[in-house]
């Protein structure tokens, strides 16, 4: 990307991976890859040294596998067109902050990074059809890329309209849904926490919708957290999470879930049942707005539409539960599963 503020956390340039698809394709994915974010000046420089590749650019190969739904095969997304934007801003692409001392000498640009991605994806043909068939972007991310997508969906049209395009917008979002529970290991930042410090770190009120806003005046952080923001999301949307998401039981107890339940003890147990209890709760009293499904299978895994084995575990053959139905048939309930 060449835009000056569409920056990874060192200064490098953000980018993305653009597979063109066919030539008749109306269809364009953009994904937003996941890789959590760090909140304070010690979670950034541990992820600096053990991850920097989701903090600069500078390394990054030239080209990227897709996999799982955006790999191709059948189905309405074949031959789509997929841009990838890769992860290097530590934000969950929601930050519009430069780099300070306050920030600890990182950028935090996410959102500029997204907004840049569609603009250039204009210059390479995006809303732009020969036929005046109208285009889709299939918006949408998985783990913080799903939780950025989450909070950037409703933004997307007036992005592109201000290039001049008018298109459908139309969001998968995989793995978004943080829900607001203590953790089981009291050492451990809570996920609340976490996003209450990345909101002002970096700067992520850019992405603070006018309802949301007004549902949480004086918390605005709760705006970018998955529970809070659901009820604000107007764009059709597909939500998939797993009721035991392996990610935030992981991260609650410590990591203790690494070792599997087998090892777990009959506390850990009990919260890993709390926990889902918890998820089935917060997606049956959300209210699911119109044209879109939320899909919640009961099962440990996390990401399931880069993964081709954790889609085909999770979805299987559920004709509602299809991460390409939103894109031809968008339906109006939940699914979860017993």
């Amino acid at each position: 990307l060449t835009e000056q503020e569409a920056v990874c956390n060192d200064g490098s340039p953000g980018a993305y991976f653009l597979n063109k698809g066919s030539a008749s394709s109306t269809v364009w994915i953009v994904h937003l890859e996941g890789g959590h974010w760090c909140w304070d000046e010690k979670s950034c420089q541990n992820r600096w040294r053990s991850y920097n590749g989701l903090m600069t650019s500078k390394h990054w190969a030239d080209k990227r596998e897709f996999a799982g739904i955006y790999a191709g095969g059948s189905g309405a997304l074949d031959g789509a067109h997929v841009a990838v934007v890769g992860y290097c801003t530590s934000d969950a692409y929601l930050g519009d902050r430069a780099a300070s001392s306050e920030t600890f000498g990182w950028h935090f640009r996410g959102s500029r990074v997204v907004e840049a991605t569609l603009r250039d994806l204009v210059r390479h043909g995006l809303g732009r059809s020969s036929t005046g068939s109208r285009h889709t972007v299939v918006f949408g991310g998985c783990s913080a890329g799903g939780r950025g997508a989450m909070s950037t969906l409703d933004f997307v049209s007036s992005v592109l309209a201000a290039e001049g395009v008018d298109v459908e917008v139309r969001g998968v979002l995989d793995a978004p849904l943080w829900i607001d529970m203590a953790p089981y290991d009291s050492s451990v930042v809570s996920l609340a926490e976490q996003t209450r410090l990345v909101y002002a770190l970096a700067d992520s009120s850019g992405r603070v919708s006018e309802t949301c806003r007004a549902a949480h005046p004086g918390e605005e952080w709760k705006c970018i957290f998955g529970e809070y923001r659901l009820p604000h999301v107007t764009t059709p949307h597909i939500l998939s999470t797993a009721q035991r998401d392996t990610f935030q039981i992981s991260w609650n107890m410590g990591h203790a879930v690494v070792g599997g339940p087998d090892t777990w003890t009959n506390d850990q147990a009990d919260y890993a049942q709390r926990f889902q209890s918890r998820m089935r709760s917060v997606l049956l009293n959300s209210v699911v707005s119109s044209g879109s499904i939320f899909f919640s299978p009961n099962c440990p895994v996390h990401c399931i539409s880069s993964s081709p084995e954790a889609h085909a575990r999770a979805v299987g053959h559920h004709p509602k539960a299809s991460l390409w139905l939103l894109v031809k048939a968008p339906i109006v309930g939940a699914e979860l599963g017993a």
